[in-house]
């Protein structure tokens, strides 16, 4: 009967199931190598021998045979079955826990996931994750009269190098009577959140009269801009005023008035505004004076000019 298992692979894979279920199981530390803690059955060395389970499954064999009266085949058949399902209660757990095996042991490191963090973050090319750290751009807000057109058309040429955003809000036709009777320039400060506000009014009426009623008109609407840093670009006048760019200039100040009615500007058919190239150079002088201004905290970094010096010189032996 000793002869039955002799030459069998059941021994073999017997003491291989036995081995991996009962092989120490790593213990995850903070730092230094890995240690080994020992099964947690108490088992003593000698039964761990191949030799104790030969023969314990010798007698075992002897026993199944004289009481059930099996044959040999119905045996190992049911040997094997006991194999597998020791090799599920022992060694599945540890396969299942193995990726997490710190956590599932209590020690409280990271697993390779926490560590390397969410994968959005990898998977960013460099450029776009400096395009996140890139502080966030600027705001200026252009708003009053029809002057203000050929500003924005030239102030936008340089709102990417200055790592800024341009909004325009015109009001066509207006006064400072008008704007000082609604609060419509308070509500687009507080709806735009600018960091400089550039203002043009007076172009409408240079040909009125001051009046006490226009003084207060005026002060009222200064009230408007509250904390938000301005200025006020005055009119370009194209024929002497009747003191509106007086008016102005007394009450909003020199820090934030500027002064545009000495000024010589070409002019398109209507004879007062000016024409494309002139408003490039108004908008030019306009960014030198904030520039210069120690009064305002907001400056530009490129100007009107070196952009399209930048942009002909980019330009020079590129085919289209």
């Amino acid at each position: 009967m000793s002869s039955i298992g002799t030459g069998s692979g059941v021994w073999r894979l017997l003491g291989w199931v036995l081995t991996l279920a009962l092989q120490p199981v790593p213990d995850a530390e903070a730092d230094g190598p890995r240690k080994h803690v020992k099964p947690t059955l108490a088992i003593p060395d000698f039964l761990l021998a191949p030799e104790m389970y030969k023969l314990g499954l010798i007698n075992l064999m002897k026993a199944f045979l004289g009481i059930f009266n099996m044959d040999r085949c119905s045996f190992k058949v049911l040997v094997g079955g006991g194999i597998l399902l020791l090799g599920l209660v022992f060694w599945w757990p540890g396969l299942r826990g193995k990726d997490n095996r710190a956590t599932a042991l209590g020690t409280g490191q990271p697993t390779r996931a926490e560590k390397v963090g969410p994968i959005s973050k990898l998977c960013l090319p460099p450029a776009r994750r400096l395009a996140r750290q890139k502080a966030r751009k600027r705001r200026i807000l252009l708003t009053g009269d029809s002057m203000g057109d050929g500003l924005f058309v030239a102030l936008r040429k340089i709102r990417q190098a200055n790592n800024a955003e341009i909004s325009y809000a015109p009001w066509y036709g207006s006064t400072s009577t008008k704007w000082a009777a609604e609060t419509r320039l308070q509500t687009s400060i507080a709806e735009y959140q600018p960091d400089l506000v550039i203002f043009t009014l007076g172009a409408n009426e240079l040909f009125t009269p001051v009046s006490p009623r226009r003084v207060g008109q005026v002060k009222s609407l200064i009230t408007q801009f509250g904390t938000a840093e301005y200025i006020w670009v005055g009119p370009p006048n194209w024929k002497p005023d009747w003191g509106t760019d007086s008016l102005f200039q007394a009450h909003v100040g020199s820090a934030h008035y500027f002064v545009s009615k000495n000024l010589i500007l070409d002019r398109r058919r209507d004879g007062a505004h000016p024409t494309a190239a002139a408003s490039e150079e108004w908008a030019r002088i306009i960014v030198d004076w904030i520039n210069q201004n120690p009064n305002l905290d907001f400056k530009f970094y490129h100007q009107v000019d070196q952009v399209e010096a930048n942009l002909q010189h980019n330009l020079q032996g590129t085919c289209f």
